[in-house]
């Protein structure tokens, strides 16, 4: 149960139009020299280039939605998150750490692009100091422009959590982020009911894994390029073309229909 604390997950959206499905990808760590910790050390750009391969290999057996390659990573993955966000935000839609451990990255928050980010922290975890992980809150909302704030819970009012969606002004470009600071929560739990390792439960009527899933789902990758993809939709034995629209997240078949679907 242990090796969770040391694990990393992309999530891949798989496009079989008219329907679509979040495919799971799960791996661990393990090296020679650096057996346990991800992005720590002189190996961290021969695991950039391990997400890499693994990715290219996914999509050359499925037909990924490259708009919506996704990424959640706990402690010491949470970590890699961040190193993620830095190195390969041109290839994830959204990411999102959990109880990730900033005080290991090597430079500073710099991607490529402003790219949508989950904040999950508990206030009495005991490896990952909450003050630290809300300062770099603080650094990834500043590199997004996320400075309007949309209060749903707040500790201060005698809920549970905090959990804040801040994004960009109107006027400005940016990249919207999701905290959750759950009060009482320590390193391991996870905070739902039916988790198989140290569950935390919170209030009827509150869903992180949802909060999260929503999040990644309304925030499909931005493209000026719409994806274009051809299959036999209608059964007529030639090959009709699917776009997908980036704006809306959506894909419509070009020449049969104006139905579109997720």
């Amino acid at each position: 149960e242990m090796s969770r604390f040391f694990s990393f997950f992309f999530f891949l959206m798989i496009r079989r139009p008219p329907r679509s499905t979040l495919f799971p990808y799960t791996t661990l760590f393990r090296s020679a020299g650096n057996p346990k910790w991800w992005g720590v050390g002189p190996q961290t750009d021969e695991e950039l280039e391990y997400f890499r391969k693994v990715i290219d290999q996914v999509k050359d057996s499925y037909q990924v939605d490259e708009q919506r390659i996704y990424g959640i990573g706990h402690s010491n993955g949470g970590h890699m998150i961040y190193q993620l966000a830095n190195d390969m935000s041109e290839t994830f839609a959204a990411l999102a750490s959990f109880a990730g451990a900033p005080f290991l990255l090597q430079e500073e928050y710099s991607p490529q692009r402003q790219i949508p980010f989950v904040l999950v922290q508990g206030t009495a975890d005991e490896m990952v100091d909450p003050a630290l992980v809300e300062g770099y809150k603080e650094e990834i909302r500043a590199f997004n422009n996320a400075a309007d704030e949309t209060i749903y819970y707040s500790i201060d009012s005698g809920d549970s959590l905090d959990m804040v969606l801040y994004s960009p002004d109107s006027s400005e470009t940016g990249a919207e982020v999701l905290w959750i600071l759950i009060e009482g929560m320590t390193h391991l739990d996870w905070p739902s009911p039916d988790a198989t390792f140290k569950p935390f439960p919170l209030p009827e009527g509150i869903d992180i894994n949802a909060a999260i899933w929503d999040f990644f789902l309304s925030h499909p990758l931005r493209s000026t390029n719409p994806a274009l993809w051809k299959s036999d939709y209608d059964g007529d034995g030639t090959s009709d073309i699917t776009i997908f629209r980036a704006s809306s997240g959506l894909w419509a078949i070009r020449d049969i229909t104006r139905v579109y679907f997720g």
